[in-house]
């Protein structure tokens, strides 16, 4: 019984084996869909990345005039400001005693000054006197002074003469001198306001009101944050990339989008790094960047003239060969390829491949030399 069925099952086989013989077979052609773009020819450049620092395009320190006690302060750290605004009011400790000394050295002064000018009138009295004493004619020298002596007594009356003069004017000129001393010892008894000398942002504030502010350091800092000034650290070997007063596309943290700068300054010698220094000028209104943001020079080099520009993203590299799927017919066809230049995006390259071709940019990871493809997006 057993042996029947097992017959039954092989008659069964063969059965089907015969029917399935019969129908026409048929062939599965796979099709890979892919993304492809055009191969242009032209001037390959890429793109180099100079790394910068924004900072202040001008800082300008607050100093009090005269020592004093801080009686107000108007403004806070981060502040911004316009030149002749208000920062702070300082009052000096002793600025009435310091008007007394100017008042009594201006007194003095002036009392010099009439001393002098008395001795002048006296000095000039003398030489009236002495010109007026002349001898009488035949008697020179037999009833007074000889005509020789009385020219020597005018001499020295005019000599004396003239010293007093220069001594009225040097004692006037104390008294003029004393007279400014005077008014800016007055200026200054009074409280001093400190006011912003230029629009920016004020960066350091030294003291708090009650504390003692001198003359002899900042009380505050006020930075101009327009325009920014970025600024960057060069080799010699990148020194023909930078021209002053040309302007390059700048990355900054503070923009989505690159910015541009105008070149001020670039070194004609290098610092103690041995590197050279190059700024430029970014306009900033409303103060985005800040100083010590971080900033990229973008600067485009040609590498390649007349070459053959693919998209990067084509491009296969293995262990031993790099290649592109080029399309011919609806069809994918394997073509080495020697790289040249390569950037993200594009990529400059030599082989079978010219202006005009197609290659696939996307699903050539499945392909094989030949394989059927389908160029998704292009009507079937």
């Amino acid at each position: 019984m057993k042996r029947g069925i097992l017959l039954s099952l092989l008659l069964l086989l063969i059965l089907l084996a015969a029917c399935s013989s019969d129908e026409p077979e048929e062939e599965k052609k796979r099709v890979t869909p892919v993304e492809t773009e055009e191969i242009r020819e032209g001037t390959f450049t890429v793109e180099r990345e100079i790394l910068a620092r924004a900072e202040p395009s001008a800082t300008s320190p607050v100093v009090p005039g005269a020592p004093g006690e801080i009686t107000f302060i108007s403004v806070e750290e981060g502040d911004r400001v316009e030149r002749g605004d208000a920062l702070a009011e300082i009052t000096p400790g002793q600025g009435e005693s310091q008007v007394e000394l100017q008042e009594n050295a201006l007194a003095q002064a002036r009392q010099q000054l009439d001393q002098a000018i008395s001795s002048r009138d006296d000095a000039e009295e003398a030489v009236e006197r002495a010109r007026s004493q002349e001898a009488p004619e035949g008697l020179s020298g037999l009833l007074g002074p000889s005509e020789q002596e009385l020219e020597g007594q005018v001499a020295q009356a005019e000599q004396q003469l003239s010293q007093a003069r220069s001594a009225v004017e040097s004692a006037r000129l104390q008294v003029e001198q004393a007279e400014i001393q005077l008014e800016q010892a007055r200026e200054q008894s009074g409280p001093e306001t400190l006011t912003s000398p230029r629009s920016g942002v004020v960066t350091s504030i030294q003291g708090n009101v009650g504390d003692m502010a001198t003359n002899q350091q900042p009380f505050a800092t006020v930075v101009s944050l327009n325009p920014a000034l970025i600024t960057a650290s060069i080799t010699a070997e990148q020194l023909p990339l930078f021209e002053e007063g040309a302007k390059y596309e700048v990355d900054v943290e503070a923009s989505e989008e690159p910015v541009e700068a105008q070149l001020t300054n670039v070194a004609t010698v290098p610092g103690d790094t041995g590197l050279y220094s190059v700024e430029a000028e970014i306009s900033n209104p409303d103060g985005d960047i800040k100083p010590g943001t971080t900033a990229v020079f973008q600067l485009p080099e040609t590498v390649v003239e007349n070459t053959t520009i693919i998209p990067t993203e084509a491009l296969v590299e293995t262990s031993d060969e790099t290649f592109v799927y080029k399309v011919e017919e609806k069809k994918a066809v394997k073509v080495p390829v020697s790289v040249e230049s390569s950037q993200t995006e594009e990529s400059a390259v030599t082989g079978d491949v010219s202006d005009g071709d197609s290659v696939v940019t996307s699903g050539q990871i499945t392909l094989t030399d030949g394989a059927e493809i389908r160029i998704i997006g292009e009507d079937e």
